[in-house]
């Protein structure tokens, strides 16, 4: 399970850059691609159907461009279109032109419509933060992943799904994760400790970091009334151990990610607003198939999150 968020690792790095690699690496290039941001005045569109914008946006896109860097188009103030991957906010990167449209002025009834396999935690759940105080809505268009369905998804109220679209989860900033960053830590100051003044007090910034996003995230899901067990029993399930037919039979591919069906979804604060998610993991499977993904999702039910830990 990994969050797709890479830095340059040359030694001649900064030791910052190398750990702050590790910590997108283990909670989860062609160029840069730069965000459109475009506004223009077409009032009618937010009134007869918010997102056909949007949608018409994502047909001139090919399905592939959902695992590129992120682009951003808004075709007006209150309505955000994004594609692809949840990236560090660079000058000029559509992640950057989401996240100021997000912090910015409030607009009434603003929808972000997403397209995402994931990315950046960190960036995800800062933005995330801005959508929940701003209310907006947020409409998941083919597959929301990762980053996308932990904080995007999850972190609004009012969440909304197109016909067949896949809601993807596998965990987020959670003990399991932080016990792999320690380890992880500990490898590389063993390797370049004496480039680093003094390991135990970075050591401990950097989890510091990790504890107050962890803080963040379960301060946002509970926010938009989702237990926060959407991240840390997903990410205690060992889903190697789930029975086949929870998986769609299959017992060879990768098994990367959980989904819930309606009914669960629910019962964790998860309820869509508008459109439905998929119940059956066949169907969902085939879907990630047809998406050209290479892993399978397992169902979960919210039975089987009584005995796991909900959170800190």
């Amino acid at each position: 399970m990994q969050y797709r968020s890479v830095i340059d690792l040359n030694r001649g790095h900064q030791v910052f850059s190398t750990v702050k690699w590790i910590l997108n690496l283990l909670l989860l290039a062609s160029p840069m691609v730069a965000g459109c941001v475009s506004f223009n005045s077409h009032k009618s569109d937010r009134q007869v159907a918010p997102e056909a914008a949007c949608l018409s946006w994502f047909e001139g896109r090919h399905a592939t461009k959902m695992t590129e860097p992120g682009v951003f188009f808004a075709p007006n103030p209150s309505l955000g279109c994004f594609d692809g991957t949840i990236e560090r906010k660079d000058a000029g990167s559509g992640s950057l032109a989401l996240a100021e449209w997000a912090s910015g002025p409030e607009q009434t009834g603003k929808m972000l419509v997403i397209r995402s396999h994931g990315g950046d935690a960190e960036v995800a759940l800062t933005i995330a933060e801005d959508l929940q105080r701003q209310r907006s809505v947020v409409l998941a268009h083919e597959l929301c992943a990762s980053s996308c369905a932990n904080y995007l998804f999850s972190g609004v109220p009012h969440r909304e799904t197109t016909p067949n679209t896949l809601v993807l989860f596998h965990g987020g900033f959670s003990d399991q994760s932080r016990f792999r960053i320690e380890s992880s830590l500990d490898r590389l100051y063993a390797e370049m400790g004496d480039k680093i003044p003094d390991p135990s007090a970075d050591r401990q910034r950097l989890l510091d970091t990790f504890d107050n996003n962890r803080m963040r995230q379960d301060t946002l899901l509970r926010g938009a009334g989702v237990d926060p067990a959407i991240i840390y029993a997903v990410d205690a399930t060992d889903t190697a151990m789930l029975p086949a037919k929870l998986c769609g039979e299959d017992t060879i591919s990768s098994r990367n990610f959980v989904f819930f069906g309606d009914r669960d979804a629910a019962r964790l604060g998860l309820a869509v607003s508008k459109g439905s998610l998929l119940n059956d993991p066949v169907i969902v499977n085939r879907r990630i198939s047809e998406l050209g993904r290479p892993f399978i999702a397992c169902r979960l039910s919210f039975d089987e999150f009584t005995s796991l830990p909900k959170s800190r």
